[in-house]
């Protein structure tokens, strides 16, 4: 009896929460509204972020939206340093980290926050990486050891802002 009790607890929790989320032409209206270009998207979920991948401009970019269709972050994987806007690019070149390779650099966009560049180093021949976190204009936010850590970019990175 108190097993089919929680099983019908579990059932009813799991159909409220499929109950509350947006669906998936709400996804896609929420993104054409953001990205109206936006072509060839694939979808896919990542924890409680559904994500869109397109190309852009030329450029990897993953949108993500938490399950309302709410727009909370696009990552823009840029590549190279050549790309980063002359603030951060003197920022990074003058930093301690500047010699170091760089492996990849993201612009990072937030519907309600400042955009950040990532740049990601390493030193070479070790396994230390860093994150470095800029704003356009060159301020460092924040330096980030990531030698052992996932270094994806993902909404939860950005919780120091």
């Amino acid at each position: 009896m108190i097993k089919t009790k929680y099983y019908i607890l579990i059932i009813t929790c799991l159909w409220l929460q499929a109950g509350l989320a947006a669906t998936p032409s709400a996804f896609y209206s929420a993104l054409k509204k953001i990205y109206p270009l936006a072509a060839d998207v694939e979808w896919s979920q990542q924890g409680n972020y559904h994500t869109a991948d397109f190309i852009q401009n030329g450029f990897d970019t993953k949108v993500w939206m938490n399950i309302n269709a709410q727009w909370v972050m696009t990552n823009t994987d840029l590549q190279t340093a050549d790309q980063l806007p002359p603030g951060a690019y003197n920022a990074f070149t003058f930093s301690s980290f500047s010699q170091w390779t760089v492996q990849n650099v993201f612009f990072i966009e937030f519907p309600k926050r400042p955009a950040v560049y990532v740049v990601q180093v390493n030193m070479d021949n070790s396994d230390a990486i860093y994150q470095l976190f800029l704003t356009p204009g060159g301020r460092m936010l924040q330096t980030k050891d990531a030698s052992y850590n996932n270094t994806a970019i993902s909404p939860s990175v950005f919780d120091f802002m």
